[in-house]
Parts: structure tokens; C-alpha cells; sequence
């Protein structure tokens, strides 16, 4: 429903700004049908005419879109998760009775995703309510505390469940944190394709992350601002102008790829605290479960909380990469042991990025104060920004 809309079920503000505090559903089902909602469950009421109605509640702030159900002759897998925050997060995995035995694989690889994102971005928002994983025809939707899960129990060589993890993922950006315009989306779905590649860092090393960066430049458009500051409808973010019948996927890849450019600018300690405080802006909303750790955010809280980390004047980065959608081209000149690099933007734009070049083996960083900047070597020609950092025009 975030596309199509959430008025299509029921009547609703449909905006994501307008999350209500709590949400209940009573489902009534035929039997042998199970219905599974948001949060917790309040029981069933068995109606004595081969119908059951199952009753949920989510007692915290929900987005409007995740007010949704299923219903399967579903059969339940239990468990619980260890959360960093202490204590434990319940795990309700409702899966069709033909794959119940696979059922537990993909209830480990999700303790799994547990750690990885509390390590980086704090504790799992929803441990009050529960960790949900519904099975689904289609092939995967963030509704909080219920994720769709339809990718078949399709495991990389590694043992990964990519949609499972990008889709559990969305329980920080977009569950607890969530944008408070279409316009910034890419907040859902940008930091969140950053994750996912995070997680190849997280599991096989720095170049394995580079990798998936890599990969993630091949399909970006430039073609509208990734977070324009007028509002903008849901299909005009994720579709192409002039017809929106074509999509645009640089909520994602393009997002995911301007956070990997902003770590580089940064370094590693201020990104990573930026992220963290963008889920959590304090320590003590860590431990908070009754919706209050729970807001609507914008593009520009996230560059108030990056220039706070890093110490760093960053409106000139979220000028040329956010708020317009060309990239900025790298001129590189040659000549009797120089090399002259000159950033060229839009409208002139403001770009002091600094470039690594590879010299003999050993990366130096080239300050771009003005947009430009110069470097001595001898012997061949330096290879520039080789590990791929910098998001910027193909050559």
C-alpha cells in the first residue's frame, strides 16, 4: 500500500507524516485460515460458523502503509532473540505448512541481522511487540513487526537471505525513523541499501563492500533529485517524470552511494556516530519501546547531525547530491610530473571534495579547496579516486 495508498483499504490521512499512535485489526477468518497483523496478539475468538477472528494490536505509533494483514492456513515457529538493549525480542515466524521445516534456517539468519543492526544503529525498535516474519505470495514489504517475506528460502553461497535483510532493515529506516514528506525517502530506502551493502563489509571485508558500491553505480539515473525540497507524491519519487510509468530507483542505489561518498568525506567514526544518532539522536531513546523513540525526520536533520559529528560545514555535499540530480565530473589533467584535477557542477556549484590518487602503491588524499587541487609524481600516471569513493560523472 505505499504506492496504491493505504485509503484504498481504509479511511486515512495517507501521508507518512500522519502515523497513528496505535493501531488494532480483527480479522475475521474461514477456517482453517490464520490471520496475522501488526504487534501483538490479543487472542482469537472462535465464532462457532467456521470462522475465527483474530485480534491484533500495535500499541505503538504505526505508518500507515504497515497497517496491513495476511491470512494462510499459516502454521507459527516460535522463538526469541537476545537484544543488545537486554532482555529479549520474541520471534513469531507465521510460514505456510509446506515449508515449516525451512522454517528455522531463516529464523537463524535473522538473529543474525539482529546483531549486525544493533551494532551499528541501536537496538531493535519493536522488542516490546514482537520480531514478525509473515509469508507472502508477493516478494517482501516492511510492515512493522509482520515483514512479508516471499523470497523461498533463496540463500546466497554465503547463507544470506538479501530480502530478509533489507526488508528487516526497514524496522530503523522507515519503522522508527521515518520521513515526514515523500520528498525524503531516500531515508527509508537509501540508508537502508547502504546497509545491505554494509553488511558484505560486515561479513567478507572492506573490498567486498566496495564491490557491492561498485555494482550499485551501474544503475543510477540522475534524473530527478534524489530529495528535492518541494513535496513530492509517493509514484513521483519512485517514478520517472514526465508519465511516471517507468521507475527510479536512485532512492536506492544512488542514495545507498551518496552515504558511502559522505564516508569518505568524513571517515569512518563520525559516519558511522551520524547513522547511529539519525536512528537514536541520544543514548537514553535507546531504551525507550512506547513509541516515543519513534520520529518523522527529514534530509536536513541528517545533514544538522552529520555536520555535528564530523565537525564539518556539509551543505555544499547535500547541495550537489541531494538537492539537484547531476552528478559533478572530475577533469583530470596530465602534464611533466602533474596532475591537475578540477571539479566541473552544476550551475557552479560549491564541490570541495577531496580525491585519492595511487602513487607507486600508496593512496594520498588531493584537497579540492575551490573545487580544485594539484599533486607531483614521478614515474606513471597516478591512478585517481582508485577504490571508487566518490560518486561522480563516468569519464
Amino acid at each position: 500500500m505505499q504506492n496504491d495508498g493505504a485509503d484504498l483499504m481504509f479511511p486515512v490521512k495517507d501521508h507518512p507524516s500522519d502515523k497513528p499512535s496505535w493501531a488494532a485489526m480483527h480479522i475475521t477468518v474461514p477456517d482453517p485460515l490464520v490471520a496475522v497483523g501488526p504487534g501483538k496478539s490479543r487472542g482469537v475468538t472462535r465464532n462457532g460458523n467456521g470462522t475465527a477472528t483474530y485480534h491484533w494490536k500495535m500499541s505503538v505509533p504505526v505508518a500507515n502503509y504497515s497497517i496491513v494483514f495476511n491470512a494462510a492456513p499459516y502454521r507459527l515457529i516460535q522463538d526469541r532473540v537476545r537484544s543488545v538493549a537486554g532482555g529479549t525480542i520474541p520471534i513469531r515466524f507465521y510460514v505456510l505448512p509446506e515449508d515449516f521445516a525451512k522454517g528455522p534456517s531463516l529464523i537463524a539468519e535473522t538473529k543474525k541481522y539482529v546483531a549486525f543492526y544493533e551494532k551499528y544503529i541501536g537496538p531493535y525498535p519493536f522488542r516490546k511487540e514482537k520480531l514478525g516474519i509473515v509469508e507472502t505470495p508477493h516478494l517482501g514489504m516492511e510492515h512493522s513487526t509482520a515483514i512479508a517475506y516471499g523470497n523461498k528460502f533463496r540463500y546466497n553461497a554465503d547463507g544470506m537471505d538479501w530480502l530478509m535483510l533489507h526488508e528487516f532493515g526497514h524496522e530503523w529506516w522507515a519503522n522508527l525513523v521515518t520521513c515526514a514528506d515523500w520528498k525524503d525517502f531516500w531515508i527509508h530506502e537509501g540508508f537502508q541499501s547502504y546497509m545491505d551493502s554494509l553488511y558484505q563489509e560486515h561479513l567478507h571485508g572492506k573490498e567486498a563492500y566496495l564491490q557491492s558500491m561498485a555494482g550499485r553505480r551501474r544503475g543510477i539515473q540522475n534524473k530527478q533529485a534524489v530529495a528535492p525540497r518541494e513535496a513530492r507524491a509517493s509514484y513521483e519519487i519512485y517514478m520517472q517524470a514526465p508519465d511516471f510509468e517507468k521507475g527510479d530507483g536512485d532512492i536506492y542505489a544512488k542514495g545507498a552511494l551518496i552515504l558511502h561518498s559522505l564516508r569518505y568525506l568524513v571517515g569512518d567514526e563520525a559516519f558511522f556516530k551520524s547513522l547511529r544518532h539519525m536512528a537514536y539522536p541520544t543514548k537514553a531513546m535507546e531504551a525507550i519501546t512506547d513509541g516515543r523513540q519513534e520520529r518523522l525526520v527529514t534530509t536536513d536533520d541528517f545533514l544538522t547531525i552529520a555536520e555535528l559529528d564530523s565537525g564539518q560545514n556539509l551543505d555544499w555535499f547535500f547541495e550537489v547530491y541531494l538537492r539537484q540530480p547531476h552528478l559533478p565530473k572530475l577533469v583530470v589533467e596530465t602534464l611533466a610530473g602533474e596532475m591537475r584535477l578540477r571539479w566541473e557542477t552544476p550551475g557552479d556549484l560549491a564541490f570541495p571534495m577531496p580525491v585519492d590518487v595511487e602513487i607507486d602503491g600508496k593512496i594520498r588524499r588531493v584537497e579540492m579547496a575551490g573545487g580544485s587541487g594539484s599533486i607531483r609524481f614521478t614515474g606513471g600516471a597516478p591512478k585517481v579516486d582508485p577504490q571508487g569513493w566518490i560518486l561522480k560523472a563516468a569519464d
